[in-house]
């Protein structure tokens, strides 16, 4: 058996670059007191004000054989360090050099070109293995992941379940931001839409088994080569000269998606409902009785950092970055009903625009639901109240979309499980 070789010895470096022991045994020494000295400075902090429980290395030497799972108390631990003083003194005057002097984000907020923010994840959805091949196991990954079942098995067993009830299943898969703005990340790109190469046979495969797919990528890439639609103060003798800025800045607008969100605009939000709307009357005409119209609250304007922005863990984020300012149409009460036959279910893509732990709040009234996200539309424009389960951060896992699904009957009878 022959071994390899080098074709190319000739060609290496015989540079050697060589330090003292002194000069080597000076940089160790620094190292190590970089990586000691602030943890041991917190500790002793913490120790002196009473607080030596809520300290890390307590909680590390609190566990006892039989108390928990060394490996789930370990991760506890981590995260309380990742939230100690001087983690989060370290991490973001760090995150703040590195944006202001080289344009860096971090490992979940990517920074696309002229002020467009992206979430990691979300880029490696477009390249990773995707929705029909299975991710092979690596000893890098939580074992725990090895046994969660693959996206499409857990789609196909719900869809199957629900058939059994009498329920079809309509899945409204949402692009995700690098597909639609995928210039604003390589500026080489045309400004086209793009998805996984696997994204139409995971539909296909879908369909096969009995589940309804209304793919809205191509839908909201239009989006943004189109007027918006003007939201504005309707103007009378007080209000005659802001209602005319504000009907002009929104002319000029056309996006899909926040700049520095992982979350679509009001306008898109809007535009899938229409589409999910025409697509229930046409296919399941019979859960649609005619209710009366739903009265509208007015439109508000309302401002925020996004989400991406947050992920950063700035200390001043507003030295950085502006808020974006939204226009929401509010819809009144009346669009939610734990009876309604129609079941909504959906992440924190449902729940923008109306959970105002996510933003864009009512500051005269910020815990009180804002009633202007996709379900009130959604609602609107079927004429009839929706059943809405929607957690943030808990929607099933996504390859290059979301799964926001609208699960509709034929029959009238509900199905008591959840998805």
């Amino acid at each position: 058996m022959s071994q390899m070789h080098n074709p190319f010895a000739e060609e290496r470096c015989r540079t050697v670059f060589e330090i003292g022991k002194g000069v080597a045994t000076i940089f160790i020494a620094g190292f190590m007191l970089m990586l000691i000295l602030p943890a041991l400075g917190w500790h002793v902090y913490l120790a002196s004000q009473g607080k030596w429980k809520e300290s890390p290395a307590s909680r590390l030497l609190s566990w006892r054989p039989g108390q928990q799972d060394i490996v789930h108390h370990l991760r506890e631990v981590e995260k309380v360090t990742d939230k100690a003083g001087y983690s989060v003194a370290l991490r973001q005057k760090a995150q703040s050099m590195l944006l202001e002097y080289a344009d860096e984000g971090n490992l979940k907020t990517y920074l696309g070109w002229e002020g467009w923010l992206f979430y990691h994840p979300d880029l490696k959805a477009l390249t990773g293995y995707g929705p029909i091949k299975p991710e092979p196991f690596s000893v890098m990954k939580d074992p725990e992941l090895g046994r969660v079942p693959e996206t499409r098995e857990l789609i196909i067993e719900y869809a199957a379940q629900l058939k059994e009830r009498g329920i079809d299943l309509l899945l409204v898969p949402v692009p995700l931001k690098p597909m639609i703005y995928n210039e604003q990340v390589a500026p080489q790109s045309t400004p086209s839409w793009v998805t996984h190469p696997d994204a139409p046979a995971f539909y296909s495969l879908l369909r096969k088994n009995g589940v309804d797919v209304l793919d809205l990528t191509q839908d909201l890439s239009k989006l943004r080569g189109e007027r918006k639609r003007v939201f504005y103060l309707e103007a009378n003798s007080q209000n005659r000269e802001i209602a005319k800025e504000s009907e002009e800045a929104l002319k000029l607008k056309k996006d899909a998606f926040l700049k520095q969100d992982t979350h679509w605009t009001p306008e898109a939000m809007r535009l899938a409902a229409e589409k999910v709307a025409d697509h229930i009357k046409a296919k399941y005409p019979q859960a649609l009785p005619w209710l009366p119209h739903h009265p509208c609250g007015g439109w508000r304007a309302s401002q925020q950092l996004g989400d991406l922005v947050k992920l950063l863990d700035l200390k001043d984020p507003h030295q950085f970055f502006d808020e974006e300012e939204v226009f929401l149409n509010v819809i009144g009460e009346g669009t939610q009903n734990s009876r309604s036959p129609l079941v909504l279910l959906g992440d924190s893509f449902v729940n923008i625009y109306d959970d105002p732990t996510l933003g864009f709040e009512n500051p005269d009234k910020p815990d009180e639901p804002i009633r202007s996200g996709f379900a009130q539309h959604l609602s609107l424009l079927l004429q009839r109240p929706l059943d809405v389960i929607a957690k943030n951060g808990q929607a099933p896992p996504r390859c290059a979309v979301n799964w926001p699904a609208v699960p509709t009957m034929k029959s009238g009878r509900r199905s008591s499980s959840s998805g």
